[in-house]
C-alpha cells in the first residue's frame, strides 16, 4: 500500500499561531518554527495532521497561519467577543467550569468525543508541560472545543 501525503507546512517552516497574552490583551500572533509533523492514518485515509512547535505542543493546520497578518485577523476575530466570556469564565469555580465543558462534551458526536478523549489521555501522560494552574488547562480544553467543534454543538 502506498499513500501519498502532502502537508500544508514542512519541518522548519515559520508559522504564526494565536497565543493567549492575558485578560487585558487577549490573543496575539506568536511566531514559531515547526519542529515535527505527526500524521494519523485510519482505514487508508489521513485522519489528522498535527504540527509540533517545540517538543510537546501540537497544532492542527487550522490553528497555524503563514503570515502574521493572517494570524492577527484570526486573533481579532477571536478577541472580538471572547474576552468578556473569558473574564466571566475566570469568575466561575473549577466545578462550574467542568460542568460547562462536560455539557459541551456530551453534545459531541461519538468520533469527536473519542478525539477529545485521546488528547486528554495524551495530556495526562506528559510531565511538566508548562501548565501553571487547573484554570489554564481548563481554558485550553474549552478553547479547543470552541475552535474545533463549536459548529457541531
Amino acid at each position: 500500500m502506498k499513500i501519498e501525503i502532502e502537508t500544508k507546512y514542512n519541518v522548519g517552516d515559520i508559522v504564526w499561531t494565536p497565543e493567549w497574552a492575558g485578560d487585558d490583551t487577549g490573543y496575539r500572533p506568536d511566531r514559531a518554527r515547526i519542529s515535527g509533523i505527526d500524521i494519523q492514518i485510519y482505514d487508508k485515509a489521513v485522519r489528522n495532521i498535527s504540527y509540533f512547535l517545540g517538543d510537546i505542543v501540537s497544532y492542527s493546520e487550522c490553528d497555524l497561519f503563514t503570515t502574521e497578518a493572517e494570524c492577527q485577523a484570526e486573533c481579532d476575530r477571536i478577541n472580538k467577543g471572547d474576552l468578556e466570556l473569558i473574564r466571566m469564565m475566570r469568575m466561575l469555580s473549577s466545578d462550574e467550569q467542568m460542568e460547562i465543558y462536560k455539557s459541551a462534551f456530551d453534545k459531541l458526536p461519538k468520533d469527536q468525543k473519542e478525539h477529545v478523549l485521546n488528547y486528554a489521555e495524551r495530556l495526562q501522560t506528559l510531565r511538566n508541560m508548562g501548565i501553571l494552574s487547573s484554570y489554564e488547562l481548563l481554558f485550553k480544553l474549552g478553547d479547543f472545543i470552541k475552535r474545533h467543534v463549536e459548529g457541531q454543538i
